[in-house]
Order: C-alpha cells, then sequence, then structure tokens
C-alpha cells in the first residue's frame, strides 16, 4: 500500500511519502528492536558450541537530535570462550559508509537476558545510541 502526503497534492498530482520520512520515536524503536534481539538470544545462542552472529537494526526516520542513517543493536559470538557473547550497538553514518559501534557487555545466554531486561537496560541503550551518533559529525 502507498501512503501520500496529502498536504503536498499540488497541480501536478500527489508526492509520495518515502521510507523512513515520517517522524520517529526512538525509545519506541529501541522497544522493538530490544524484543526482537531478546527473543533471538533466547533461540540462537547455545550452552555451548558454535553460533552465526546477529543483528537487529532499524533506520531511524526524521529525528534532528540523531546524525544517523541506521541504528543496530547486535551480538558477536566471544571466540575466545564457548558459549559466551559480545551485546553491542552500532550507528551507521548518515551519509558514507562507515559507522561507530561500541560493546556493552559480554556474557553467555543468561546473562545477556538478565542485563537487557534491567530497567536501566533502555537508558543505557539510547545514551549509547546518541553518544555514537554525536561521534559520527566529526567524519567528513
Amino acid at each position: 500500500m502507498v501512503k501520500y502526503d496529502i498536504t503536498s497534492i499540488n497541480s501536478k498530482g500527489v508526492n509520495k511519502i518515502v521510507k523512513g520520512s515520517n517522524k520517529m520515536d526512538l525509545s519506541q524503536e529501541l522497544d522493538k528492536i530490544i524484543a526482537k534481539l531478546k527473543a533471538r538470544v533466547e533461540k540462537e545462542i547455545p550452552d555451548t558450541g558454535y553460533f552465526r552472529n546477529f543483528a537487529e537494526n532499524f533506520e531511524k526516520g526524521k529525528k534532528p537530535d540523531i546524525y544517523a542513517r541506521d541504528i543496530s543493536l547486535f551480538i558477536e559470538r566471544d571466540e575466545a570462550r564457548d558459549g559466551r557473547a559480545y551485546l553491542g550497538v552500532s550507528v551507521l553514518h548518515p551519509e558514507i559508509n562507515i559507522d561507530a559501534a561500541s560493546y556493552i557487555m559480554n556474557g553467555d545466554r543468561n546473562k545477556i537476558l538478565e542485563y537487557m531486561n534491567n530497567k536501566d537496560f533502555k537508558e543505557e541503550l539510547q545514551k549509547a545510541v546518541l553518544e555514537l551518533s554525536e561521534s559520527l559529525k566529526n567524519v567528513k
């Protein structure tokens, strides 16, 4: 279904709303990717053995205080310790293909889930996203 911007109707027709043009709420988007990542952590990280790295992300909409085009919450396997992983966040530069990333914590499946269920986790994640996006402003 195509959405139209009814405020942009003129004699030439209707302008389509492009993907990502609606204003987004960072807190709500973080809730969504946190929930998706938690479900994947529960299913995909074994107690021992190999697993693939994975991520959940979203394209940011028009939000002037975030200098990024994409935000990702990811899990990377800890190569040195079996059954452990790193939880991290990555923010992609809005114009060029570089990112700023930070590891948040390391642990097994249960420790990661416990950390993500902490009531302060979303606030810490939001702060990290804003700091990472700010660091991208110096890259030209």
